[in-house]
């Protein structure tokens, strides 16, 4: 008898097996999204910008309540460079997600994740050679996709900008 109920505790196992992208749950995809989020803007703060390009879809749309509306992941490298690497610039700049702010959801076709909406609430501060200012606070919605097997961002909304308290 307990031979006969071994395959029924090792099918399970192996079906899963065979269907990761089913079995992704909400936790790793939070994990990996901010893996990368926070891998970009680390590199972009470096003025490293340029070689974060493949984590945007060509078409990428990013609409700022303050600067307008970007129609390109070129434009948008552009932006960023411009405004991280500026060489006048006295101070650089950081971004950090505010604790606890940052969820993470699944986006599922048939069973299939094929990309994640992620939003939260950012500081910006002004970094200075001996310290740094907390500057500014927003809040951001991503839409990531999954594409040729690489998470890329899609659409960016960056809104709600206020003086930091």
């Amino acid at each position: 008898m307990k031979l006969l109920l071994l395959p029924l505790l090792i099918i399970p196992l192996y079906a899963h097996a065979q269907c990761p992208t089913k079995a992704i749950d909400r936790e790793d995809v939070f994990k990996k999204i901010a893996a990368i989020d926070s891998c970009f803007f680390a590199t972009a703060y470096s003025c490293d910008a340029k070689n974060n390009r493949h984590l945007f879809t060509d078409d990428l749309e990013f609409y700022h309540d303050v600067t307008g509306v970007t129609h390109s992941a070129e434009e948008f490298m552009d932006i960023v460079n411009k405004n991280f690497c500026e060489t006048t610039r006295k101070t650089g700049l950081k971004r950090l997600v505010k604790a606890g702010s940052m969820s993470v959801f699944p986006l599922y076709n048939n069973g299939t994740v094929y990309g994640a909406v992620q939003y939260g609430e950012h500081y910006f501060y002004e970094v200075y050679s001996d310290s740094e200012k907390r500057v500014g606070l927003a809040k951001f919605t991503h839409v990531w996709v999954i594409e040729n097997g690489s998470w890329k961002i899609s659409r960016i909304l960056s809104y709600d900008h206020q003086p930091s308290d």
